[in-house]
């Protein structure tokens, strides 16, 4: 595995889930949320740092399994895994937090998981062409 291309693939699959983290939950869908969450849930300011980190090494997961166990270097197949991921990943924790906490009805917990699955669809495309790239 290159390293340089590893960590540049990280970071610019975790630049494009925190934006389209913040356009999907900060600006189109905050409402739907917000009013479905459970009173207190978010933040009223959130730690910005802290949500850029997470989406970073979520970006380094996609990385780590494109570049090195799936040899994806295309976006369309980055597409298709990262969406795949995303939905496993969005159906897993949503399903354990809807079991184990009051945060989502099950309609919205299905809903954030589409969500995952886009945005992870989209920055694992990015990151399977970065890693194509000559």
């Amino acid at each position: 595995m290159d390293t340089t291309k590893f960590i540049l693939a990280s970071l610019i699959g975790g630049v494009v889930l925190f934006i389209l983290g913040g356009l999907f939950y900060a600006v189109l869908f905050m409402d739907y949320f917000n009013s479905v969450a459970a009173p207190g849930l978010y933040k009223i300011e959130p730690t910005m740092w802290a949500i850029f980190v997470g989406e970073l090494l979520s970006g380094s997961l996609l990385a780590l399994i494109f570049s090195k166990w799936a040899a994806i270097k295309t976006f369309v197949t980055g597409l298709k895994s990262g969406s795949l991921i995303g939905i496993i990943l969005g159906l897993g924790m949503g399903f354990t937090f809807y079991g184990a906490a009051n945060m989502y009805d099950l309609p919205s917990m299905l809903f954030d998981a589409i969500l995952g699955a886009i945005r992870f669809g989209i920055a694992g495309g990015v990151i399977g062409w970065f890693l194509g790239r000559k």
